[in-house]
C-alpha cells in the first residue's frame, strides 16, 4: 500500500486533523515538498573536495606501490642468489662446476618451472629474471648476480666475507 505525503506526515507528528498544526509545521511541510535534491552549488563543493582528496591520495598511493615493487625485487634477488649459491656449492661438490653450468644461469627466467634452478627455488615474479652471474669457478663462491623484474633491476653483489650489497637501477616502465 502507497502511503501520500499528507499521510506519512500524519504518522510522524501523530495528528490526524491537518488542522490543529501550527505554522511551522506547515512551513516544514512545505519545506519537504519543495525540496527535491542538492543544488549545483553544493555538488560542485562535494566534486571540487573530492579532487583535492584524489589530487593527494593517487601520487600517495603511486609512491606506496612502488616501494613495494622495490622492496619485493629485493626480496626476490635475494632468495635468487641463495638459490645460485646452494646450485653453485652442489655441481661444485659434484665435479660439473664450469663455465657453461654459469652459463646456464644466464638470462634465467625464474617464473619458468623448468628451469635449471627448480630445484632450489620455487617461481618467482612475472618476468623476473637473473641476468648475468659471476663466480668464482674453484670456491664455487658467488660474486655477483643482477636480478631484473619488469620494473627494478638490482645487482647484487658479495664480498670475500660474505657481505652482500645492493644496488638498484629502477626502470620508467608503465604498467
Amino acid at each position: 500500500m502507497k502511503a501520500t505525503f499528507s499521510q506519512m506526515i500524519t504518522e510522524l507528528t501523530g495528528n490526524s486533523s491537518p488542522g490543529f498544526w501550527g505554522k511551522q509545521e506547515k512551513e516544514n511541510v512545505e519545506e519537504i515538498k519543495k525540496s527535491g535534491g542538492f543544488s549545483l552549488i553544493e555538488l560542485l563543493a562535494v566534486l571540487a573536495i573530492l579532487s583535492i582528496l584524489m589530487a593527494v591520495a593517487v601520487p600517495a598511493t603511486a609512491g606506496y606501490i612502488k616501494s613495494a615493487r622495490r622492496a619485493a625485487a629485493y626480496t626476490e634477488s635475494q632468495i635468487a642468489a641463495d638459490a645460485v649459491q646452494l646450485y653453485l656449492y652442489d655441481e661444485k661438490e659434484a665435479g660439473r662446476l664450469t663455465v657453461g653450468k654459469l652459463h646456464k644461469l644466464m638470462n634465467l627466467n625464474l617464473s619458468d618451472p623448468e628451469n635449471v634452478l627448480a630445484d632450489y627455488i620455487s617461481g618467482g615474479q612475472k618476468n623476473s629474471r637473473i641476468v648475468s652471474v659471476d663466480a668464482d669457478l674453484k670456491t664455487g663462491q658467488l660474486k655477483k648476480l643482477i636480478y631484473e623484474n619488469k620494473f627494478v633491476k638490482v645487482s647484487l653483489t658479495v664480498d670475500e666475507d660474505g657481505t652482500r650489497n645492493m644496488e638498484e637501477d629502477t626502470m620508467d616502465k608503465a604498467d
